[in-house]
């Protein structure tokens, strides 16, 4: 169903972030768990593997939100827009959703 091919859309979204970030990280000892292929860098040269479409980022940042309003304990039904999304903001949306 068209419902089905959306997550699946979705959920093969991997995470990403930039090569300045990564090394930095990688410097303070974390991102141990980056081995090039569960995650795409962006760099000066473009990309360290071929996106699994062009709005793999977007579809990415969507699946972080709604995990990230998991949180609220319940069902949301809302429309929800996301602008300059972080898991930050999202999760503070969601503790004020729970009333916290």
């Amino acid at each position: 169903s068209g419902v089905r091919r959306d997550w699946q859309r979705l959920l093969n979204a991997r995470t990403f972030g930039f090569q300045n970030e990564l090394e930095r990280l990688m410097a303070q000892g974390k991102g141990m768990g980056f081995n090039g292929e569960n995650a795409v860098v962006f760099g000066d040269g473009g990309t360290n593997m071929p996106l699994r479409g062009a709005d793999e980022p977007v579809r990415h940042k969507a699946l972080d939100l709604l995990g990230d309003l998991y949180l609220v304990g319940r069902p949301v039904n809302a429309h929800v827009v996301a602008e300059r999304a972080s898991h930050e903001a999202h999760v503070a949306f969601a503790l004020a959703l729970r009333g916290k």
